[in-house]
């Protein structure tokens, strides 16, 4: 495996990581509003 490659894989986990950290956040974010209701 070249390394050019195994960066690329790496950017793309790691995009991949922080967007399902975003999508999570808001997730316990919307929890936490409908909680105070």
């Amino acid at each position: 495996m070249s390394v050019k490659l195994f960066k690329l894989a790496y950017v793309n986990q790691t995009n991949l990581e922080s967007k399902l950290e975003e999508k999570y956040s808001a997730k316990l974010e919307e929890i936490k509003e409908k909680e105070k209701e």
